[in-house]
């Protein structure tokens, strides 16, 4: 992105994202890729997929589900990640399916023509207590960051230098989720200039049900307080107020 960007690029933001080791069902159904791709960072989705409480067949099954979708990012480019990808998806889950799935996307949430989305919306209206209770209880906690959330840390932090020495200058940003970045402070953000959104404390209208699609996204009514939010930091981050 940096090499093919225009010569005004002055900022990027770099986001941080989240994991877990039961990938049980593709990210939702939009079969989107992992975040490591790495050899350290497979590492360390292994161990922590061979940590889990789970009968060590399906802790096997899982660290192989692991190990395909690092496969295909390797490969991308290349036939054997065609061939694999071919093979996985039709060990998954029928080939209409994943058809619906990859055409409906995430367009036109208000219309909900994907069945996955459909689901997932119906989930959230029906479980908005839960998702308060997590909210309230990821604040409150501000629980330190774990390893995997550390190694994800330490790769954006190396993406920063990067782009940093290509020219613009990256900012960490954190979306709104559940508040479980709520612990990450500047501290961690390893010199980046850090814009932290997922704080129900300090941004509680972010964390309101009526305010959110699910538990992970923003509805539009959402994305135009956070759009106003954001802009505002932006600018403490150019006149030197921000972290």
């Amino acid at each position: 992105i940096v090499a093919n960007a225009p010569p005004g690029l002055e900022y990027m933001f770099l986001g941080l994202g989240s994991y877990d080791p039961r990938i049980k069902s593709w990210e939702k159904g939009t079969r989107r890729a992992t975040e490591w791709h790495t050899p350290r960072q497979t590492l360390a989705v292994a161990r922590a997929t061979w940590g889990l409480r789970e009968p060590r067949r399906d802790r096997l099954r899982l660290l192989g589900r692991h190990l395909a979708l690092f496969l295909r990012r390797q490969w991308s480019l290349g036939t054997g990640a065609r061939t694999l990808d071919s093979w996985w998806r039709t060990l998954r889950a029928g080939a209409d399916r994943q058809i619906v799935v990859r055409d409906a996307g995430f367009e036109g949430l208000e219309g909900l023509g994907n069945p996955v989305i459909r689901r997932r919306r119906r989930q959230f209206e029906s479980r908005q207590d839960e998702f308060l209770r997590t909210v309230a209880r990821n604040a409150r906690q501000r629980r330190p960051i774990g390893r995997m959330t550390r190694v994800n840390l330490q790769g954006v932090v190396e993406l920063g230098r990067v782009v940093r020495a290509a020219g613009p200058r990256p900012i960490l940003l954190l979306d709104p989720n559940q508040g479980t970045w709520s612990g990450v402070g500047a501290e961690v953000a390893g010199g980046l200039p850090l814009i932290n959104c997922d704080d129900p404390e300090r941004y509680p209208e972010l964390f309101d049900p009526r305010n959110r699609f699910d538990a992970s996204h923003l509805n539009r009514a959402g994305a135009r307080l956070y759009s106003r939010l954001l802009g505002d930091l932006f600018v403490d981050i150019l006149e030197g107020r921000g972290s």
